[in-house]
């Protein structure tokens, strides 16, 4: 008999609606769980793929604050790279395509991630300062 026939075999057999109304919870939530378990390996066999290779060494080792410091940064180096693109070209008397839109600073998506925050004040970064090179 399958583990199949054995779970149906034994629903069956229950006459508490509150019983089941348990068993029907549990069930999907195992199979919301399974679910996200299986969209978690599509994204991690991903993440040493291509460019993303020349980031997931430096990447991995973070921690959930970290890695949400690190994607605001990228962010506003973009934004900051993009500006600096349009003023080169206006400049120029080029004017930057208009289908390339420059997200608002800190506009960083990282799903089910916090926003980062030091010593319990809920404050967090703020823009960064322009070093040397960089």
């Amino acid at each position: 008999m399958s583990s199949l026939d054995k779970m149906r075999d034994r629903l069956n057999s229950i006459n508490d609606p509150e019983l089941l109304e348990v068993a029907k919870d549990l069930l999907v939530d195992m199979a919301e769980v399974q679910k996200l378990k299986q969209q978690i390996e599509l994204r991690e066999e991903g993440f040493s793929e291509g460019k993303r290779a020349a980031f997931y060494f430096f990447a991995m080792g973070l921690d959930p604050e970290e890695l949400s410091h690190a994607a605001n940064t990228a962010s506003g180096r973009i934004r900051f790279l993009k500006e600096k693109r349009e003023r080169e070209a206006t400049q120029a008397g080029n004017p930057t395509p208009q289908n390339e839109e420059v997200p608002p600073a800190g506009s960083v998506s990282v799903p089910n991630m916090p926003a980062p925050t030091f010593g319990g004040l809920g404050s967090s970064f703020g823009p960064t300062k322009k070093l040397g090179g960089l």
